[in-house]
């Protein structure tokens, strides 16, 4: 099962980079690697293309896949993500609120943990929400 996983994670990944090379609505589209600042010895990957985005661990034993909005009219730049596939079956279909930020090549952003209503107000409360950053690749 878990190479089934593995392979359809792969040709994912592999497809968003490929049809990444020909759009470019949000400014984010591509391959980041990072971490989740609260445990930054292991790597995740994310591919974002249009308004899809998939976040694997690099031991392939966490994954979030689905949709994406953005509002950039805010001081704060919001994001939301929808989940629509995760190895957690409880999370499917819950959404992220989050603020996020690009300088150069580093993406940050920040959320509340899956179906809570609270965005977070800055980018100074790391011990209340979900943190990562990547570098894009």
């Amino acid at each position: 099962m878990k190479v089934k996983i593995f392979k359809q994670l792969l040709f994912l990944c592999l497809v968003g980079v490929l049809l990444s090379a020909c759009s470019s609505h949000t400014g984010l589209e591509g391959r980041w690697v990072g971490y989740d600042v609260r445990k930054p010895l292991i790597d995740w990957t994310l591919t974002i293309q249009g308004n899809r985005f998939y976040l694997v661990r690099e031991d392939l034993t966490m994954w979030y896949m689905g949709q994406f909005s953005l509002n950039n009219n805010c001081l704060l730049k919001k994001i939301d993500l929808q989940f629509s596939d995760t190895h957690i079956t409880a999370h499917k279909e819950r959404t992220l609120l989050g603020i996020y930020e690009v300088e150069e090549n580093i993406l940050t952003f920040i959320t509340v943990a899956p179906g809570e209503n609270a965005r977070p107000l800055s980018f100074d409360e790391p011990e209340k929400a979900i943190v990562f950053s990547f570098v894009r690749s």
